[in-house]
């Protein structure tokens, strides 16, 4: 499995996050929809975050959790996929 999204990407300056109690809650300020993110989840956020390109984000998330590298790419291609979905994230080069 390879990754369905490459290079930078821009997050919707509509979303904002906030830690709570080991969770990452996501808002969109415009629609008012908001998601619970677990710590899995939060992390790889918090990834795109702090960074503007998707290797980067690949890298570090497979560096920091104990996934094999099949397992991290299908949850980051999920994840990734349910932003962009959303409009919170969008891709430069985008497989989607």
């Amino acid at each position: 499995m390879s990754l369905l999204f490459t290079g930078k990407f821009a997050l919707s300056p509509d979303v904002i996050s906030q830690e709570y109690m080991g969770e990452t809650i996501l808002l969109n300020k415009k629609t008012l929809v908001y998601v619970r993110l677990d710590a899995l989840a939060g992390g790889l956020w918090q990834l795109f975050e702090q960074n503007d390109d998707a290797e980067t984000v690949s890298r570090k998330f497979k560096t920091g959790h104990k996934l094999q590298d099949e397992q991290a790419e299908k949850f980051m291609n999920q994840m990734a996929g349910n932003f962009e979905k959303l409009g919170w994230i969008s891709f430069s080069d985008s497989k989607n």
